[in-house]
C-alpha cells in the first residue's frame, strides 16, 4: 500500500478518537485493514505536515524511532475562509464557522445561515482533496480542524493566568471576551493540580463565550483535550526521558503568541539586555523576618517597579550560609530569557519544515515583504527554493501557505502600541476597495470619499482591541460598518459590500540601517521628552540604563530610607541606586493622558466664545456636551428591544457591547411600567459598559440625560399635533398609542391592558398636559370636538386650536382611525373633512357639490388618502386652473398666479347620542342571519367532529409534516366582523388587480394559549402579539407547513395550539428585515419566490383565522 493510502487512514482513525492517540493504540486499530511494518508506519508520521510526534518516555521499538507511548497527533495546513461568504476563490474552505464548531444558531428557526453547511461543496471538495482528505467524514474533519484552526477557538485569557488577584492581570474581568481557566492545565503540565489559583474548569461566563461561538455541548466536553491537542501542535512539545522541556521558559508561557511572534525592537535597535539579565538579578533583596525565613522578590516585580519609579533598594543579610544567594535565579531563570524574536529587521519571514517543528528563514525575504504590503498582490509572484524540494511556487498572501507549506510573517509590535518615539515598529495601513478594483488607503489625503471620517491609525486600535469587533462610519453622507471577522465594510442602506485589506507599510534593509544611524537623535529631538532634573545628565545612555550611588546624605536618600523603614526597621541599607534608563522614563511618560483635560486652552476657549458659552464652568459644559453629543453616550441595543425573548432578538446576549435597557423608559414614555419586559435599570453588564466611561455621579443620572438627548433629537415629540404631521412623521407605533381603539368603543378589546392603543367611550378625546408625564381630560369635551369640527372656529372654552394651548398648557386631541384606512363596515372611524379658504374669508369644503368650480377634482377622501400615505403635496385642477395642496404649511397655491388660500383638516362632528344610535345600528347588523357568511356556520367557536369533511380537510393539511403528533380538538372560528373585512378586502385587491382572482390559501401559525382570544376577536397584530422573526419584513408570518409553525408554538398544560388561517397572499416578491409593508405592486412577502414556503401579511384584512388546532 502507498504512503499516501496509509497516511490518510492514520489521519481517519486519530480524527476518530479526538485527534490523537499513542503510537501502540494507533498500530492496533490500522491493523485490521492495513498491514503496514513499525519502520513503514514510523516513515510515514515523520510527515509534519499531517501528523505531530511527542516522543514517550518507554524504550523505543526496535527498528523505529518511536516508543510505544509516543503521542501521535493529526495535523493538517487547511483552513476555514476568514473573509466567506464574500470571498471567491481561494485555498480555504467555505464552511460555516459555527456548523464547524457543533451549533449554528443562524440554522434554527426562520432564519436560516447564509454560510454553507456542505463540506462536500464542489469547493471544498477541491480544498479537501488536494490535501488528501476527502475520505474523512463531517465529524472526523471537524476534529481534525478544531485542533489546527485557531480561528475557531477563544483565546485563553493571558492577562488571567498572570498576577494575583481573582481576575489575575485581567482589567475587563467579567466582561472578557477570552476564556478565564488555567492556560497551564489545558496544556496538560499544571504543577499546583487542586491548590492553583487559576479555573481549571469552564465557568458560567466561559460557558457564556464558548456557546456564543458556536461550540456544541459535546465538544464542550471534550474542549480541555482540543486545547491540548492544538498547544501540543502550535508548541511541538518533546518529551525526553520522562521530563517536559519547553522551547520557553514555564512562567512566560502564559505571554500571549503574539509576544512570542514577535521581533524584539531592542535587539533591532542595539541589543536586548535580558541575556545579560543576570547582573540585575542580584537587585533582587533577601530578607528576614524570624528564624530560617526567607522572603524573595521575584525579577519580574523589579519589571514592573521599573516603569512606576527610578529607585531601587539593595539590603544585605547574613542568612547566605542559609539561602545561597541567587542560586534560584541560576536554576529557574536561564540566560536565554527574550520570549521575543531576535532578528536584524523588523519583519522576517519563514516557512515550516518537513519535520512539523522547525521554521526556516525563506530567501529574497525583502522581496516578499515588498510584495505583501502592495494590496494589489495576493502572492510573492517570486520563485522561492522550497524546504521540499528544489523548487516551489510563490508565497500565497491569502492562504499564507508555499504549496501545501506553511508560512508565516513576524514582525515587530504594532505602532500604534507603543509610544511614538519606539523605533522599527510596523506601522499597519488599512485598505478598501473600490467599484473599479483598486485599493484605497482609509483616511487618504488623496481619497476625500473614502477616507473623510476614519483612518487606518484608527482602525489599527479598534482592530487590537478585538478582532472580532465591527465599527460603523460615515463618508460623504453614507453609513458603513466594518467587519474585522469577514474584512469588508457594507453600505447600510445599499448593503453593497467592499473587500478590505491590512498591510504592512514597507520598510527595506537600507532603511532600517538609515533609521539606526539617525534614529536616537531624531528620536530626542523630536518626542522632546525631558528626563527629572536631578539625575546625572552624564549618564544618560540611548537604549539602556545606569545605576547612580546615591549620596546617605542627600535628600533623595533620605526620603527612599524612611519608606523602606516604615516595614523594615531592623534591617542594614547599605546601598541606594537610582536606575537612570531615558527609554523607560520616554514610556512612563508617555503612559500619561495624550489627550488635554482643559477646557481653557486657546483652541477650546475660541470654540466656547464663538457658541457663547464662555462662562460656563467645566461640570455644566460637561452636562450640556453629554446631552447633545451622541459619540459620548453608548448606544441602546436596538436588537434588545425587539422580540419576546430576555435578551430580545439580541444574538449577543450578555457579550453585547451596547446597553440592553428600555429605550421607551429612558424616552420617558414607556406604558408598560413595572411589568414591562424591558430592564428598566442598568444590569451587571451595562454597569461595566458604563464604568469604563462614566463617573459614579454621571451613571445615576445617566437616565434623565439619555431623555433629555432623546427629547433634544426629536422636537416634534414636544410640540403640538396641529403643528406636526403625525402620519408621516412618526413610526407606526407612535401612531397608534395616540389612536382610540376602535374595539373598546364597539364591545370590549380583548388585549385589555396590552393594547397599544387608548380605551375611550368616545371616538375622540381632548387632554391637556398635568405634569411631564401625565394627559388629563378636558371639561365639556363634546363642546369642544363641536367647535373644532367647524374650520371657522380658533378657540373654544379657552382652548386655541392654531397653538393647541389650554391656558399655558399643552393640549392635545386623541382620535379613532382615519376613514380611509379602514374598510368602510367598522363603525366610529374619524372621517376628515378638508377646507380651503376662498378669498370672502369662508371656509369651502373640497369636493363639495354646491362649489362646482373648486370641487370638481378632488375631494375630501381624497386628499385624507393622499395625506394617509406621507405624501408632501398633492396636484389637482379646478376648472382651468392648477393648483397644489402643500401638507406641511397647509396651503394651496395658483400654480399660474401664484395666489395661496390656507387649507384646514378638521373632523365630522359625532355626538355622544349619534355614538349610541351607530353601535345599535352595528350590534343589529351583526346579529342579521341573511348575512352573507359560510353556509355551515353556527355561532361561536364551534368545535368540528372528526367525521365531517372539514376535519378532515385541516387534518390532511397538518399531517403532512406533523404525522406523529396527536390532535386533540380542531375548532372553526366564527366571527362575523373579521368575515366581513376579509371579504371586503378580497373585493378591493381583485378590483385593482382589474378582477383578476387573487391568489388565497390556507397557511399555518403556532402560538402560545393567551394570544388565541385576542387573535380571535381582533385578528393577527404582529406589534401587539410579538415577532418571532424580521428576516422578510415586519409583519405577521404564516407558513405552508405545519411543522414550521409547530418550532413557535408554546406548551401549556400539555398542548399545544396552531392556527390555520385562510390568507390572501395576492402577489408576493421576496421580503427584507427592514421593510413594514410590502413593495408597490404586491400584497405579501416570501422567503422564496419560485417556492415560499413563509409568507408575510402586513394589512390583517387579508387574514381571516378560520380554525383553531389543539395537539400534543
Amino acid at each position: 500500500m502507498s504512503a499516501a493510502a496509509v497516511s490518510n487512514c492514520a489521519t481517519k482513525v486519530l480524527c476518530s478518537n479526538r485527534g490523537c492517540l499513542e503510537y501502540r493504540q494507533l498500530q492496533r486499530r490500522l491493523s485490521p485493514a492495513l498491514a503496514v511494518s513499525d519502520a513503514r508506519l514510523c516513515e510515514v508520521l515523520r510527515d509534519g505536515g499531517r501528523f505531530v510526534v511527542v516522543p514517550g518516555a518507554q524504550d523505543r521499538i526496535p527498528g523505529c524511532p518511536l516508543s510505544p507511548d509516543s503521542t501521535i497527533l493529526a495535523k493538517t495546513s487547511v483552513r476555514l475562509c476568514k473573509s466567506y461568504p464574500n470571498c471567491g476563490r481561494c485555498e480555504n474552505l467555505h464552511l460555516c464557522r459555527y456548523y464547524v464548531c457543533g451549533n449554528c444558531r443562524y440554522s434554527k428557526g426562520r432564519n436560516t445561515c447564509r454560510n454553507s453547511h456542505d463540506f462536500r461543496s464542489d469547493h471544498n471538495l477541491a480544498i479537501l482533496t488536494s490535501n488528501q482528505l476527502q475520505d474523512l467524514e463531517e465529524a472526523e474533519l471537524f476534529q481534525l480542524l478544531l485542533q489546527n484552526d485557531s480561528y475557531l477557538l477563544p483565546e485563553i485569557c493571558p492577562h488571567y493566568n498572570k498576577g494575583n488577584g481573582q481576575y489575575g492581570s485581567c482589567t475587563f474581568k467579567m466582561k472578557c471576551t477570552n476564556l478565564h481557566v488555567c492556560q497551564h492545565f489545558l496544556q496538560g503540565d499544571c504543577k499546583f493540580g487542586a491548590g492553583c489559583k487559576r479555573c481549571h474548569r469552564f465557568d458560567l461566563n466561559a460557558r457564556n463565550i464558548l456557546s456564543g461561538r458556536g461550540l456544541s455541548a459535546d465538544n464542550t466536553c471534550i474542549l480541555h483535550d482540543i486545547y491540548k491537542n492544538r498547544y501540543r501542535i502550535d508548541t511541538c512539545v518533546e518529551k525526553t526521558e520522562g521530563k517536559t522541556q519547553r522551547s520557553r521558559e514555564p512562567s512566560l508561557s502564559s505571554t500571549t503568541d503574539v509576544d512570542s511572534n514577535e521581533i524584539c525592537l531592542f535587539f533591532l535597535r542595539k541589543h536586548c539586555s535580558f541575556k545579560a539579565l543576570t547582573c540585575l538579578e542580584t537587585v533582587v533583596v533577601f530578607f528576614s523576618f524570624g528564624k530560617g525565613s526567607v522572603q524573595l522578590v521575584l525579577l519580574r516585580m523589579m519589571r514592573l517597579m521599573l516603569c512606576s519609579t527610578s529607585l531601587i533598594i539593595l539590603a544585605r543579610m547574613s542568612l547566605y550560609s542559609l539561602c545561597p544567594p541567587f542560586s534560584y535565579f541560576d536554576t529557574h531563570y536561564p540566560s536565554e530569557k527574550c520570549i521575543r524574536v531576535h532578528f536584524h529587521l523588523p519583519y522576517k519571514w519563514e516557512v515550516l519544515d518537513r519535520d512539523g517543528l522547525t521554521w526556516k528563514e525563506l530567501p529574497q525575504m525583502e522581496d516578499i515583504e515588498k510584495a505583501y504590503c502592495n494590496p494589489e498582490n495576493t502572492t510573492s509572484c517570486l520563485y522561492i527554493p522550497c524546504v521540499y524540494s528544489n523548487g516551489s511556487p510563490a508565497v500565497n498572501f491569502l492562504t499564507m501557505t508555499c504549496r501545501s507549506a506553511q508560512v508565516r510573517r513576524l514582525s515587530t509590535a504594532s505602532s500604534v502600541t507603543k509610544p511614538p518615539h519606539f523605533l522599527f515598529t510596523t506601522e499597519w495601513v488599512w485598505y478598501w476597495k473600490n467599484e473599479h478594483g483598486k485599493w484605497t488607503e482609509y483616511g487618504h489625503q488623496q481619497d476625500e470619499k473614502a477616507g473623510g471620517s476614519i483612518s487606518s491609525k484608527v482602525l489599527e486600535n479598534v482592530y487590537l482591541a478585538d478582532s472580532e469587533n465591527n465599527v460603523p462610519f460615515s463618508i460623504g453622507g453614507q453609513q458603513y460598518i466594518l467587519h474585522f471577522k469577514g474584512m469588508y465594510q457594507q453600505n447600510q442602506i445599499y448593503k453593497t459590500k467592499r473587500e478590505v485589506q491590512r498591510r504592512p507599510r514597507f520598510v527595506s534593509a537600507q532603511d532600517v540601517e538609515r533609521k539606526l544611524k539617525s534614529g536616537p537623535t531624531e528620536t530626542t529631538a523630536s518626542t522632546a521628552v525631558s528626563v527629572p532634573a536631578h539625575w546625572d545628565q552624564g549618564a544618560l545612555p540611548d537604549f539602556t540604563y545606569k545605576l547612580i550611588s546615591l549620596s546617605t546624605s542627600s535628600e533623595e536618600f533620605r526620603q527612599v530610607e524612611i519608606l523602606f523603614r516604615r516595614t523594615m526597621l531592623t534591617n542594614k541599607i547599605h546601598k541606594i541606586q537610582r536606575i537612570q534608563n531615558p527609554s523607560l522614563w520616554k514610556v512612563f511618560q508617555c503612559g500619561k493622558c495624550k489627550h488635554s483635560h482643559d477646557i481653557h486652552s486657546a483652541q477650546n476657549l475660541a470654540i466656547l466664545r464663538k457658541n457663547q458659552l464662555q462662562d460656563l464652568d467645566e461640570v455644566k459644559l460637561f452636562q450640556l456636551l453629554l446631552q447633545n453629543d451622541s459619540s459620548l453616550l453608548p448606544e441602546i441595543c436596538f436588537h434588545y428591544n425587539k422580540g419576546n425573548e430576555e435578551y430580545g432578538s439580541c444574538n449577543y446576549k450578555t457579550k453585547c457591547a451596547k446597553l440592553h435597557v428600555c429605550q421607551y423608559f429612558f424616552q420617558g414614555d414607556c406604558k408598560f411600567g413595572p411589568s414591562c419586559k424591558r430592564s428598566h435599570k442598568f444590569d451587571t453588564n451595562a454597569t461595566q459598559i458604563l464604568e469604563r466611561r462614566f463617573s459614579a455621579e454621571n451613571i445615576r443620572i445617566l437616565p434623565a440625560i439619555y431623555k433629555m438627548k432623546y427629547m433634544i433629537d426629536n422636537p416634534a415629540s414636544l410640540i403640538t399635533e396641529k403643528k406636526s404631521k403625525e402620519v408621516s412623521m412618526k413610526s407606526i407605533s407612535e401612531v397608534e398609542i395616540n389612536e382610540i381603539c376602535l374595539f373598546y368603543i364597539r364591545k370590549h378589546c380583548s388585549f385589555n391592558d396590552k393594547c397599544a392603543r387608548v380605551h375611550s367611550h368616545l371616538p375622540y378625546k381632548w387632554e391637556f398636559k398635568y405634569d411631564l408625564k401625565t394627559w388629563k381630560d378636558i371639561p365639556n369635551m363634546e363642546e369642544i370636538e363641536k367647535a373644532y369640527c367647524n374650520p371657522e372656529n380658533n378657540t373654544s372654552k379657552g382652548l386655541d386650536f392654531i397653538t393647541m394651548k389650554y391656558g399655558s398648557s399643552n393640549v392635545r386631541r386623541l382620535s379613532t382611525a382615519s376613514s380611509v384606512t379602514k374598510p368602510p363596515n367598522f363603525v366610529l372611524t374619524t372621517k376628515w373633512v378638508w377646507y380651503w379658504k376662498n378669498e370672502h374669508g369662508k371656509w369651502i369644503e373640497y369636493g363639495h357639490h354646491a362649489d362646482k368650480k373648486t370641487g370638481a377634482s378632488i375631494s375630501s377622501i381624497t386628499l385624507e388618502k393622499v395625506y394617509a400615505e406621507g405624501a408632501d403635496s398633492k396636484s389637482f385642477s379646478a376648472a382651468d386652473q392648477q393648483y397644489v395642496i402643500y401638507f406641511k404649511d397647509m396651503y394651496q397655491q395658483n400654480q399660474k398666479h401664484y395666489t395661496k388660500r390656507d387649507v384646514r383638516r378638521r373632523p365630522r362632528f359625532v355626538s355622544v347620542e349619534e355614538v349610541k344610535k351607530k353601535l345599535e345600528r352595528d350590534s343589529e347588523k351583526t346579529s342579521d342571519p341573511a348575512s352573507s357568511f359560510p353556509i355551515h356556520w353556527d355561532k361561536g367557536r364551534i368545535a368540528v367532529t372528526n367525521t365531517k369533511d372539514e376535519f378532515k380537510t385541516v387534518e390532511t393539511a397538518f399531517r403532512k409534516t406533523m404525522n406523529t403528533n396527536q390532535i386533540h380538538k380542531i375548532e372553526r372560528i366564527q366571527n362575523p366582523s373579521l368575515w366581513k373585512v376579509f371579504q371586503w378586502q378580497k373585493e378591493q385587491m381583485e378590483k385593482s388587480k382589474e378582477g383578476k382572482e387573487v391568489d388565497e390559501r390556507f397557511l399555518f401559525h403556532g402560538t402560545k394559549a393567551e394570544l388565541i382570544d385576542p387573535i380571535c376577536e381582533q385578528n393577527f397584530d404582529w406589534r401587539i402579539c410579538g415577532v418571532n422573526g424580521t428576516s422578510y419584513g415586519k409583519g405577521s408570518y404564516f407558513a405552508r407547513d405545519a411543522s414550521y409553525s409547530n418550532k413557535y408554538s408554546k406548551v401549556k398544560d400539555g398542548h399545544k395550539y396552531m392556527f390555520f388561517v385562510r390568507v390572501l397572499v395576492g402577489e408576493f416578491t421576496k421580503g427584507r428585515s427592514n421593510i413594514v409593508r410590502p413593495p408597490i405592486l404586491y400584497d405579501s412577502c416570501v422567503n422564496s419566490t419560485t417556492d415560499p414556503t413563509i409568507f408575510v401579511i402586513f394589512e390583517k384584512y387579508q387574514i381571516y383565522p378560520e380554525y383553531l388546532i389543539e395537539y400534543s
